[in-house]
């Protein structure tokens, strides 16, 4: 099906988010006017809904969906980028703004690609996790409330968070890419701080978001990450890949892509 436009560097997603029992899909895509359109279509290519956007609010963010206010109903989370930088949460089964949610946030400048939805136990539900051109690493509840934000660069982040246990201690840590480093934070139930035992420096920038495998089939955790400087690095971590703790390993969450997160069912 023909939705026009430019799809921009997005990927689309895919779940029942109306509870019919098939599987849409999620698309953000841009058009003459520099504004985003998010297009729900059925299983059959016709169209469930359109949202347009702000002007000037550019399409870099994939949607991702998951039911982030614990009302047994699937949401998708998207958001734009340049002139106009926010972060939406729709409703499924309409597209239209989820309670909490009135027009979005304004997460800063530059938000460039996808959020990562994970339960951090902070409100009962899930939580969206985003990172900005600004460099901040940010959270939000489902409700809409922001939960903490972390500086951790100077720099730009163009790249999606992973979340993980990575150190094996029964708690999450996001794994981010920027210029000259892969920063590893600490995240419990009161926020956030760089954990600088499990940082690791590059040598250029990082536009990529990092992928998290057992590669060496040890039973522990490796993470792998590709800089600008055409290097591709790895680093060895305790944690273990499959468990509880591997929240949002990789990009759009699983290996196929679909951009959807259940609450404790592994990717």
């Amino acid at each position: 099906m023909g939705l026009g436009g430019n799809v921009e560097l997005t990927t689309i997603a895919g779940a029942d988010i109306d509870s019919e029992g098939a599987t849409e899909l999620v698309a953000a895509r841009r058009y003459g006017d520099w504004s985003t359109r998010i297009h729900a279509l059925e299983a059959d290519g016709t169209t469930k809904w359109t949202r347009i956007g702000p002007a000037y609010g550019v399409p870099w963010v994939s949607p991702v969906i998951g039911d982030v206010d614990g009302d047994g109903k699937e949401e998708v989370v998207c958001g734009t980028s340049w002139s106009s930088s926010q972060l939406y949460v729709l409703n499924g089964e309409n597209g239209s703004d989820a309670t909490g949610w009135e027009n979005g946030k304004a997460v800063g400048s530059w938000f460039q690609r996808a959020a990562a939805v994970v339960y951090l136990g902070m409100s009962g539900t899930p939580c969206i996790v985003m990172t900005n051109g600004g460099g901040d690493v940010r959270a939000y509840t489902g409700a809409g409330t922001q939960s903490w934000s972390l500086g951790v660069s100077a720099y730009q982040i163009r790249a999606t968070p992973l979340l993980v246990d990575i150190d094996g201690d029964g708690t999450m840590e996001a794994v981010v890419g920027c210029t000259g480093k892969a920063y590893v934070l600490n995240i419990d139930t009161t926020g956030v701080e760089v954990d600088s035992a499990f940082c690791r420096s590059v040598s250029g920038a990082v536009w990529s978001t990092p992928a998290v495998g057992d590669l060496d089939a040890d039973g522990d955790l490796e993470v792998v990450l590709a800089g600008m400087d055409s290097v591709v690095y790895c680093w060895d971590y305790p944690g273990t890949i499959w468990s509880a703790g591997q929240e949002w390993p990789q990009v759009q969450h699983d290996a196929v892509r679909t951009g959807r997160y259940v609450e404790g069912v592994p990717p």
